[in-house]
């Protein structure tokens, strides 16, 4: 018998919800893979989200190396690239601040 994990990602392009995102005061931004890079960048560019001005003064944080080429290749300089585990992340922020 094998065990396999998977997951789905969804994009919901809402005001509502951008709007609960970037409506609050945001320290740091993480992105856990590449498909969530593109899928905010999609989702923001839907609803017409300036992100380079919304993320301005935001650190951003990048799960691994792919995620965080697939940031730059979308004009996001991440500011914490952890080795590229979910679990190397908290020492990478914590290092960080």
């Amino acid at each position: 018998m094998s065990e396999v994990a998977g997951y789905r990602m969804l994009v919901e392009a809402s005001a509502k919800t951008a709007e609960k995102v970037f409506g609050r005061k945001l320290r740091v931004l993480v992105l856990a893979n590449p498909t969530a890079v593109r899928f905010l960048v999609r989702a923001t560019d839907e609803l017409g989200i300036d992100l380079q001005v919304r993320l301005k003064g935001v650190s951003i944080a990048a799960v691994g190396p792919a995620t965080a080429e697939a940031a730059r290749s979308h004009g996001l300089t991440p500011d914490i690239v952890s080795k590229g585990h979910i679990a190397d992340l908290a020492e990478s922020l914590t290092d960080f601040f």
